[in-house]
């Protein structure tokens, strides 16, 4: 094998191995949280919450309220603790609230709800505003 072909293939193992090594670093940055709250508290959440509200401008993303308390709502928990910025949704009190509500009084599932709830919210709201 010539010097060339050696150079090449040792270039391609120690960027394999460089890829393995960010890969468990990155692995090792993911702490694993005991309770959901406990997850609320840490810095992780907190960064992930504040550039969701940044995201939207600071606005519920039902009613388009602003300057009201804010939760970040969790519309799945398929990845909870690595969720995605879309797995998120900003909602007022009330809106959060009524969201919650509307799927009790109406027995849905999380997985069914998306749709349904965000529809019926906003009849709620033209209703009530």
């Amino acid at each position: 094998m010539e010097n060339s072909q050696i150079s090449k293939n040792y270039k391609r193992y120690l960027g394999k191995k460089k890829h393995k090594l960010e890969k468990a670093k990155n692995l090792k940055k993911h702490k694993i949280y005991k309770t959901y709250n406990e997850y609320l508290l840490s810095k992780e959440w907190k960064r992930l919450r504040n550039i969701k509200l940044n995201q939207v401008g600071y606005r519920c993303q039902i009613c388009n309220k602003k300057d009201v308390e804010l939760h970040v709502h969790h519309r799945t928990y398929a990845r909870i603790f690595h969720e995605s910025l879309m797995d998120l949704t900003v909602l007022c009190k009330g809106c959060h609230s009524t969201y919650h509500q509307i799927i009790y009084d109406n027995n849905l599932s999380e997985s069914d709800a998306e749709i349904k709830v965000e529809m019926m919210m906003k009849e709620y709201l033209e209703k009530n505003s």
